[in-house]
Order: structure tokens, then C-alpha cells, then sequence
């Protein structure tokens, strides 16, 4: 098992000579490193032909370094002076982005050299580095004298053919210049093969940029801390599709359902996101026990924190997701933060502050039907500006796409001293990623499943390439049996076409209707005979599905908390039940319901394991031995319940 990663850097360069030196460099640094070369040559011509414009050529490096830490980077070197600016406003504590001298500058300044000697090649290339180094020194109180010269390129100077005759060429053409210098440095990577041949002419120190840089990736990439993410979700199977989308690159996340069970967590989790059930409660029981969870992921360590809410922002007018924002960011004293419910992979988009789901604004969609919180307002401004005291205010594709100017984003804190919650739009997997990079170094963001994922992404870089301990890598050896129930709680559109699908595919189906004659117990009980009476190898299915239509009547002549407790907490012990009685596999459908079996079953930490579909991935917990897999109504096709029975073995 290989549970190694390789770092992938990516050289972003102006020039195919400085590709050389800065491989070998990080090549002499690291046993194995992945290096992605990015080249665009016409860099340097464009700024010789185009003088003063600086900034659109600045513009076209930051695309470059976006498109490298987009595509999984764990560090990238600009290679090009000309462009050390652009990478200086990416540079962050977790995704390294490093200009070509950076590393060099400091190098120097720490030897406290008093005459150092800049050579390049050409004009613009000496002024430029000789303006850089002195800023440096000046601003870290120095007072070295820095003098430049132009040589030679290596080509020119025969270093490779002929060395003894380079290195005479050498100290002839330095002799007017090195007088009083005790240093040399390289203003250029492709001067890097001069170094043997410069130290031999003149006895005196030689910086160069790629060793410099190589040295220092190598020290961030092995030693740098990585930061705990912690997530609090508001319902359990919206901590399943967080823990999905971290797990899914690569990211190790525990799911934590009961905070006293948290030390029984695994220590390689790189994230861990607490299960609540808070999302349809009283708003000012959801900030408690919001902050209680904030305590509990303080105490495993996490220092960037993210709250995930459903991707249809499921929430009443005095709904819970304003106040539980605000009491999160009043806590951990954050001004500004971003929110997105967007979850592309799952077609919800938010363009304009307005919700979308599949294409349709959310209330026109049947969610404006929901049982419990219809979703009857697609303005996602508005319907914050009713739940929360701070500012809420848009932050649009075009200020998301702008060019970076800080690691904090967007310029997000210049809107003013109050607390402000910015609602991003998002469209596409790559415009979370762009929220994701602008704002690597907040503490705090909120929102869907797609965001987290980008995130941690930004915070860790991709580690779908490792072979770790878990998801496919142990899937089997959790599944001692393959008998499964399944338990569906959910009356969405799509939980009534699987449970169709699976019916017609020979399931045996109990509907679950409330009876006042028999409580919740004593239903529970008919469930568990009914089980107990099928003949082998029949795939019991245990429904409170229904249409609206039925949802309505259910309603008027029970009342809706009563029939959803009534339902929730029939399935719930009749799986506890059954577990008493050795069946450890549960599919479960339904968020409410979801909540309900994980606290019967006495769940408290779970590790997250194979992926079924996008959002909902096996959890596995060792305490008590049982394997459960939680559906959010709306996720997977109709196929689902027979992909679920696929995934160990079943159909």
C-alpha cells in the first residue's frame, strides 16, 4: 500500500532556458517530486513590445497560477522575474506560490552580505532584480550595496564545451566589477550553469534563484503544519455529502454524530464534520448547539471552520441559517465571510443571488411544497436580510474572476467594519474553486457540500492519487454480511422513483402508515416480524414515502411534527432491532430519518467509505459494528437503491 503523496509543482515560465535549471534543482531537493512545466513564450515578448502594459501581462500570469493551483499543485514557481509580483499576491501559508528570487532575497539577507554583484544577461532583467533586492534590503533595515553587471549567456560563454576557458572568460569580464563585492547573484535561472564556473573565477559566494526556491518548497512541502478543517453540518445526511466531497479528493474526513465519541476518531482525518440535526429547530436551540459543535471541532484541532447547509437553502423565513452564520462569525471574530448554496454536481446555481435548481428558480420548483420548510423564495439576499443582522450583500461572477489582489478576497474587506455575509455566485464546479483560492486564508465560509470540497482542495491540494487506508482501498473488509434493509423517510420526487424502481425489481415493500391504536414501539415491533418472517435472501424495503397529496391528509389529521416524529422514530427502532439481531447493513432515505436510525443505532463516530453516488458514500463505524448509508431524498438516479446493493456484492 502506498500512502506516500508526491508533491506536484508547477514551473510557470517565460522562457524554456529556465527549465532546466529549476527541474534539477528540485529534483537534487526531493526523492520524488511530479514537476508540471507551464510555458507561455510569449511572456517576455509581449512585455519588450508592450512597455506599459504591465498589468494586463500580470493579469495573464495570475490566470496561469490560478490554472496551476486549480489542477492540484502543491506548489508553483514563477520562473520569470519580470512576473514575481503576480505570484507574491498568491502567496499563502497553505498553497505555496513562490516568485523566481523570493527564496534568493531572503537567503541573501540573512548572510548580511555588504556588496553584492547582480549579473544578468540583459538590461531589463539587471534593472529589474538590482530594484527588487534593494527594496528587500531597505525594508528589512539593510544597508548592503547592491552593483550589477551584464555577461555573457552561458551559451556564449562555451560553459559547457570548453569550462577552464568560461571560467577565464568569466573573471576577464567581472574584473571591472567585482572590486569590494563578497557575493554574487543570478538575476536570471538560465545563468544557473555559470555557478561552478563563477565560484572557481572568484572565489566568492554564489545565490541562484532555483536552488534557492528548490530549497524552500522542499522545507514548506515537508515540514509546514496542515490545517484541521472543521465542518458543522445541520443534518446528517448533509454531513454525509460534506465528508463525500472532501473523501472524494483524497481528503480523510470522520463524521462525528455525538461530540462525547469524538476520541474515537482516526488521526490521519484531515477534516471532521459534526452531525446535527438543527435545520427545522427553534433558531436559537440551532445557534447553541452550533457553537457547542464549533467547541468540539476547537478541540481536535481544526483551525479553519465551515458551516453546510442544504444546497436549496431549506430554511423558514426565521429560519436557522442567518443566525447560525452570525453566532459563528461573532465568535470565532471573523468581519467578513462568503456564502454559496450552489452545488453544481447537483444542479443547484445561484446567478444574481438567485437559487436555482436544475435550471428552475427554487420556488417554482416542488421544494416550494417541502413538508416542513416550503422554499418559496429564491432571492437569497432577501431571505438572509430577514434572518441575519449582519450586511448581507452580492459578490458576483465578475468580482469572483477578477484578478487576485489578496489572500483574503475580493475585496471583501474593504467593505466596512460591520460583520458583512457575501452571497456568491456559482455556476460551475470552477467558479466554487475561484471562491475557494481567493479566499484560502479565511477562517470561516459557509454554504454547500461544493464549496467545502473546493476548499479543502485549495487548503491541502488533491490527494486522489494516494492509496490510503481509506474509501475503496478497505471498502470489503467492512462488510462481514451482505443482508441489508433499507428504510426510506423521504417523500422527495426522486426517493418515490427509486422506491418504484426497486419494487418492480422484486423488493419486498412494508409501507409504514400511522395507526393511533399502535405507537411508534409497537410499530417498530410489526416491523421486525415482518422481517423475521421473509423468506432468504428477499431485500426488505420499509417506506413512509408518499405523494403530496398523501403528505397533505397525513397532515391535516395528524398534524405534521406528529407524523414525522411517528414515522422517524418507527424506523429508527425497528433498525435498532434488527441490529440487536444481526443485521448491520442499513440504507437509509431521508435526512429526518437519516438523524433518527444514526441515534437508535447508538452511531457516534463514523468513517466515510466507498462512494455510491455524487454526495452519498458508505459510513462505516467500528462502535457499534454497523455500516449505514445516508440519502438526502433529492440525490441519485432512480437506479440508486440497486447501485447501493452493487456496491458490496449484493445484487
Amino acid at each position: 500500500m502506498n500512502n506516500r503523496h508526491i508533491p506536484r509543482v508547477a514551473l510557470l515560465n517565460a522562457t524554456h532556458h529556465a527549465i532546466g535549471p529549476a527541474a534539477f534543482e528540485l529534483k537534487e531537493v526531493f526523492d520524488d517530486v511530479e514537476i508540471w512545466n507551464i510555458t507561455d513564450d510569449r511572456l517576455r515578448l509581449d512585455a519588450e513590445e508592450e512597455p506599459d502594459n504591465e498589468e494586463k501581462l500580470a493579469q495573464r500570469m495570475q490566470s496561469l497560477i490560478k490554472y496551476a493551483l486549480k489542477n492540484h499543485s502543491d506548489a508553483v514557481l514563477v520562473t520569470c522575474s519580470l512576473y514575481s509580483r503576480a505570484a507574491s499576491t498568491f502567496t499563502s501559508p497553505h498553497r505555496l506560490v513562490l516568485g523566481p528570487d523570493e527564496a534568493m532575497f531572503r537567503q541573501i539577507l540573512v548572510s548580511e552580505h555588504r556588496v553584492v554583484l547582480v549579473l544578468a544577461t540583459f538590461d531589463e532583467a539587471l534593472t529589474d532584480t538590482m530594484t527588487r533586492l534593494r527594496s528587500e534590503i531597505e525594508k528589512h533595515g539593510g544597508n548592503a550595496k547592491i552593483i550589477g553587471a551584464v555577461i555573457p549567456t552561458p551559451g556564449e560563454l562555451e560553459v559547457e564545451t570548453s569550462p577552464q576557458l568560461a571560467q577565464e572568460k568569466l573573471a576577464d569580464i567581472l574584473a571591472p566589477h567585482i572590486a569590494g563585492a563578497d557575493a554574487i547573484a543570478l538575476a536570471q535561472y538560465s545563468l544557473t550553469p555559470l555557478v561552478g564556473a563563477l565560484e572557481n573565477a572568484i572565489s566568492l559566494p554564489v545565490f541562484s534563484g532555483p536552488k534557492a526556491a528548490a530549497a524552500e518548497i522542499f522545507q514548506q512541502l515537508q515540514h509546514a503544519p496542515t490545517p484541521v478543517l472543521g465542518v458543522i453540518a445541520d443534518d446528517f445526511t448533509g454531513a454525509i455529502d460534506t465528508a463525500d466531497a472532501l473523501n472524494s479528493s483524497g481528503i480523510p474526513a470522520s463524521v462525528i454524530f455525538d461530540p462525547d465519541g469524538a476520541g474515537e476518531l482516526s488521526d490521519n482525518s484531515k477534516a471532521h464534520v459534526v452531525a446535527l440535526k438543527t435545520r427545522s429547530i427553534a433558531p436559537e436551540l440551532a445557534v447553541s448547539k452550533s457553537l457547542a459543535a464549533l467547541q468540539t471541532l476547537r478541540n481536535r484541532g481544526a483551525e479553519r471552520f465551515y458551516f453546510k447547509y442544504c444546497s436549496t437553502f431549506d430554511s423558514t423565513p426565521r429560519g436557522n441559517i442567518g443566525p447560525v452564520i452570525d453566532a459563528l462569525m461573532a465568535e470565532l471574530d471573523v468581519k467578513t465571510t462568503v456564502t454559496t448554496p450552489s452545488a453544481p454536481n447537483h444542479g443547484r446555481t445561484v446567478v444574481n443571488s438567485l437559487l436555482f435548481v436544475g435550471g428552475v428558480l427554487l420556488e417554482k420548483t416542488h421544494m416550494a411544497h417541502h413538508p416542513l420548510n416550503p422554499m418559496r423564495q429564491s432571492d437569497l439576499i432577501a431571505l438572509l436580510e430577514e434572518q441575519s443582522a449582519s450586511t448581507v450583500q452580492p459578490l458576483t461572477l465578475t468580482e469572483i474572476h477578477a484578478p487576485q489582489t489578496s489572500t483574503s478576497g475580493s475585496g471583501a474587506e474593504l467593505r466596512g467594519e460591520t460583520r458583512t455575509i457575501l452571497v456568491a455566485d456559482a455556476l460551475t464546479q470552477s467558479d466554487l474553486s475561484e471562491i475557494a483560492l481567493h479566499h484560502a486564508s479565511d477562517t470561516f465560509m459557509s454554504g454547500s457540500a461544493g464549496l467545502v470540497g473546493a476548499w479543502g482542495s485549495v487548503l491541502y491540494g488533491d490527494r486522489r492519487d494516494m492509496e490510503s487506508d481509506s474509501a475503496t482501498a478497505s471498502h470489503h473488509e467492512y462488510f462481514a454480511s451482505n443482508q441489508v434493509v433499507i428504510f426510506a423517510g423521504s417523500s422527495s420526487v426522486s426517493t418515490r422513483a427509486q422506491l418504484a424502481h426497486i419494487r418492480d425489481a422484486g423488493a419486498e415493500m412494508f409501507e409504514l402508515k400511522i395507526d393511533a391504536n399502535i405507537n411508534p414501539t409497537e410499530k417498530a415491533q410489526l416491523i421486525y416480524d415482518w422481517h423475521q418472517a421473509l423468506p432468504p435472501g428477499a431485500l426488505p424495503v420499509i417506506y413512509s414515502s408518499a405523494s403530496p397529496e398523501e403528505l397533505q391528509e397525513n397532515h391535516r389529521a395528524h398534524g405534521a411534527e406528529f407524523a414525522s416524529h411517528y414515522f422517524e422514530t418507527s424506523m429508527a427502532q425497528a433498525a435498532r432491532l434488527l441490529y440487536a439481531n444481526g443485521v448491520e447493513n442499513f440504507i437509509v432515505a431521508g435526512g429526518e430519518t437519516s438523524g433518527a436510525v444514526v441515534e437508535h443505532l447508538g452511531i457516534k463516530v463514523g468513517k466515510i467509505g466507498s462512494q455510491v453516488c455524487t454526495g452519498v458514500s458508505w459510513l462505516h463505524s467500528r462502535t457499534p459494528k454497523v455500516n449505514v448509508l445516508l440519502k438526502s431524498g433529492n440525490f441519485g438516479t432512480e437506479t440508486f437503491f440497486t447501485e447501493a446493493l452493487e456496491s458490496i456484492g449484493t445484487r
